[in-house]
């Protein structure tokens, strides 16, 4: 298995496991006929761009954000304004009668750091286990919906 192929398992099980420590991910590599030292994780660490978030390796936010899938295109139009609330707060304004519908679009997205959303008649919150992903969503939700 070369470099790259390598990156793409580490960056595979980090997106689908949590990963404390260095140890871990070496161990997890191992798991798959992969053995590393330190310095060679470490380097892959780097490589990967990973940060820690309360303790647990992360995938960069813009890749952990999947892209929204082009069959409920129609949904996204419905959005009217969205503004960032707080750290881990986004408030959508929809066209009235359509909250519940975006919601559950939204709901039904694997949104990596997604609490929950409420959805009344013509808003949306959308709660956020904490603040690293607030801003990237809310560009990718911008884009979907063509506002500013």
């Amino acid at each position: 298995m070369n470099r790259q192929e390598r990156l793409e398992l580490l960056r595979d099980l980090i997106a689908e496991n949590d990963y404390r420590t260095q140890s871990d991910l070496i161990d997890a590599l191992a798991q798959h006929q992969i053995n590393l030292t330190q310095s060679s994780i470490s380097r892959d660490i780097k490589a990967l761009n990973l940060s820690k978030t309360n303790g647990v390796y992360c995938l960069p936010v813009e890749e952990q954000l999947p892209e929204f899938p082009e069959f409920s295109g129609t949904v996204w139009h419905h959005l009217l304004t969205l503004y960032c609330v707080g750290e881990n707060l986004i408030v959508l304004r929809v066209k009235p009668a359509t909250a519940q519908l975006v919601g559950a679009a939204l709901d039904a997205l694997p949104l990596p750091g997604l609490a929950g959303t409420i959805a009344g008649d013509d808003t949306i919150f959308i709660a956020l286990k904490d603040s690293l992903h607030q801003q990237a969503l809310a560009d990718q939700l911008r884009e979907v919906a063509g506002i500013n």
